[in-house]
């Protein structure tokens, strides 16, 4: 194989392992979790937080309503119990009886509140939690296709590094070196074929003479322009 298609050869095999590598890059950068999971995780976490403290919210309100009606009971007993003879004395616990059952009726009240709040939460979690099981599902479907893809994708690198491995053998030292180094310093395209006597690299118009030594010669020829190496389109 003449040296010009040896190496357009291996520009081909170059810029299929650049793309073969960067799609290997977003699989491997696709493991992460995606946002939405994150939001909907998350979503879950933050609805599970709000039903505890509503929980412990109803408990200490449900404690003290039972602290204060046993506090009422004791009152009462001692109101109705016949053992205080005092007025003023009675006057003092039937006040306090009131203003603790006013209390404990709008305590009731919050309780009553709390546990309708309580309801609504539970089933906003019910519904975050499906939705995270839907989002999770889809997300590790995904994740074995990458496995797929990533497997294929792998083997692909691997057969082409081997193909271009053997291809170098074939060139020049010298050849190699001026196409590594333009590879590094034209974005990965060291090799452009001619359209229209124009350079396919930098688009710019090539002269006459350099087309023809394309058409004529075996051996490299060089952009005037940009430097890549110059074939024959297809």
């Amino acid at each position: 194989m003449p040296l010009p298609q040896q190496l357009f050869s291996l520009q081909k095999l170059d810029t299929d392992l650049d793309l073969l590598n960067a799609r290997l890059t977003e699989i491997r950068a696709s493991r992460e979790e995606s946002d939405e999971l994150v939001r909907a995780r998350n979503e879950v976490e933050a609805r599970d937080e709000v039903l505890r403290q509503l929980e412990a919210t109803l408990k200490d309100l449900e404690w003290t309503v039972s602290d204060l009606t046993a506090k009422i009971e004791r009152n009462e007993g001692k109101l109705y119990g016949g053992r205080i003879q005092n007025p003023k004395e009675l006057d003092g616990f039937r006040r306090e009886v009131e203003i603790d059952r006013a209390r404990r009726s709008r305590l009731e009240d919050e309780v009553l509140d709390g546990m309708a709040t309580q309801e609504d939460e539970e089933g906003a979690q019910v519904r975050a939690r499906e939705r995270l099981v839907t989002i999770l599902g889809r997300w590790q479907a995904h994740q074995v296709d990458l496995n797929e893809e990533e497997s294929g994708v792998s083997e692909r690198v691997g057969h082409l590094t081997s193909e271009r491995g053997q291809l170098l053998l074939q060139i020049p030292a010298q050849s190699r070196s001026a196409y590594e180094r333009l590879r590094k310093i034209r974005r990965g395209l060291a090799v452009a074929t001619i359209d229209r006597n124009n350079c396919g690299g930098c688009r710019l118009a090539l002269p006459v003479v350099i087309v023809q030594r394309v058409r004529r010669n075996n051996d490299q020829v060089n952009c005037p322009s940009c430097g890549r190496f110059l074939v024959l389109g297809a």
